[in-house]
């Protein structure tokens, strides 16, 4: 695991934080950004989670989200937690906000993530699971819904399908669809003012 001191500043605001990258012996982490939210903001420094900690053996044991106190339907900040006790954090992390908590089992393995939004910031995350012992597929709904209740019609939205490197973006009535050139390694964020964060995926390009 490698770790960099970064300094995000404009005239209204600074927020100094440490972001933390495992050691790759090949490809490079790289932020899917279908909005172009970080190449409008090039002074952003986006925080990762990955679905494996610092090993490939530190599997991902639980996601949290947390809420915002005055937009309770937001996603403010996510907390994921690795078998080693490691935690990685997206945006803002407070146990004093309302959270909920998605627990996985140990041989879950995390097919396709879909990340819903509403005006481009997270509002609930739905990730589906396969068993290696038996097969049995699995959904996880974070967000305060549960699956049959989400209207995809109505939110904005993307999903990566990691066994087949498949990439879909739905904003209105535009739909991109695309291959990877890597494989699906996780999510980057970044908190924007008014409890707002905006989300993506991270590729692992060359792998």
């Amino acid at each position: 695991m490698q770790s960099t001191l970064v300094w995000a500043f404009n005239n209204a605001w600074d927020f100094p934080r440490v972001v933390s990258s495992p050691k790759l012996p090949d490809g490079r982490l790289t932020c899917r950004d279908p909005r172009k939210f970080l190449e409008a903001r090039p002074w952003a420094a986006p925080q990762r989670a990955l679905w494996e900690g610092r090993t490939t053996t530190d599997k991902l044991v639980s996601i949290t989200a947390y809420y915002g106190r005055d937009n309770p339907d937001r996603i403010t900040g996510l907390t994921f937690t690795y078998v080693s006790g490691y935690c990685a954090e997206i945006g803002y992390i407070s146990t004093h906000r309302t959270q909920h908590s998605l627990i996985f089992d140990f041989d879950e393995e995390i097919e396709k993530v879909e990340l819903l939004t509403e005006l481009d910031y997270l509002s609930g995350m739905v990730i589906y699971c396969r068993k290696k012992n038996n097969g049995e597929a699995r959904s996880h709904v974070l967000g305060g819904t549960t699956l049959a209740r989400i209207d995809r019609g109505l939110m904005d939205g993307q999903e990566i399908d990691i066994p087949q490197r498949r990439f879909t973006a739905r904003y209105g009535e535009d739909t991109e669809c695309s291959q990877l050139q890597g494989a699906a390694a996780g999510i980057w964020g970044f908190e924007m003012p008014e409890e707002q964060l905006v989300v993506g995926f991270v590729v692992l390009e060359g792998s």
